[in-house]
C-alpha cells in the first residue's frame, strides 16, 4: 500500500470516529476521550524526543497536574461545569505548562542519563503528592474528587 492511500485510509477512519462518537453511548465517548488524551501525551513526548533527542520519564506528570487541577476545580468548587468549561481547560494547560517550565529550569542543564533521572524524580514527586495528599486529591483512590464530581455530573438538577 502506497503512503498516499495509507494516509487516506487513516483520515477516513478518524473522520468516521469523529462523526460517530457524538451519537454513541457513554462508554464509546469515554473510550474515544481517553484515546485522544493519551494521543496528546504521546505527541508531546514525540515532540520532545524528536526535536531535542532527550527521552523523558516524567512527561505524564504535567498531564497529571493539569488533570488534577481540572478535577479539583470541578468537584470541589463546581467550576467548569457550564460555560466556564473552556476556562478550566485553559487553566489546566497553563498549570501543566508552568510545572514543565519550573522543572525545565532544573532539567535543561542535564543531559543523557542525568536528564532521565531528573524527569523520573519529577514524575515520582507528582505521583507521591497525588497519592498521599488525601485532603486535596483523595489519596490513592482519588475518592473525594471522583465522588464529588459524580454527584455533580449525575445528580438531577432542579
Amino acid at each position: 500500500m502506497d503512503s498516499r492511500r495509507k494516509y487516506l485510509v487513516i483520515f477516513a477512519a478518524l473522520l468516521a470516529v469523529l462523526l460517530a462518537t457524538p451519537y454513541s453511548g457513554s462508554y464509546i465517548i469515554v473510550l474515544v476521550t481517553h484515546a485522544l488524551i493519551f494521543a496528546i501525551l504521546a505527541m508531546s513526548l514525540d515532540i520532545l524526543l524528536g526535536y531535542t533527542g532527550l527521552p523523558s520519564l516524567g512527561q505524564a506528570a504535567y498531564l497529571g497536574v493539569g488533570a488534577y487541577l481540572t478535577a479539583i476545580l470541578a468537584s470541589r468548587f463546581q467550576f467548569g461545569l457550564d460555560w466556564t468549561f473552556w476556562l478550566v481547560v485553559v487553566l489546566g494547560i497553563l498549570i501543566g505548562a508552568a510545572t514543565a517550565a519550573l522543572f525545565g529550569l532544573f532539567a535543561v542543564h542535564a543531559g543523557g542519563v542525568y536528564f532521565l533521572m531528573i524527569t523520573l524524580a519529577l514524575g515520582m514527586c507528582v505521583w507521591g503528592l497525588a497519592y498521599r495528599w488525601n485532603s486535596l486529591t483523595g489519596g490513592e483512590t482519588a475518592s473525594s474528587c471522583r465522588h464529588d464530581l459524580h454527584s455533580v455530573l449525575i445528580s438531577p438538577t432542579t
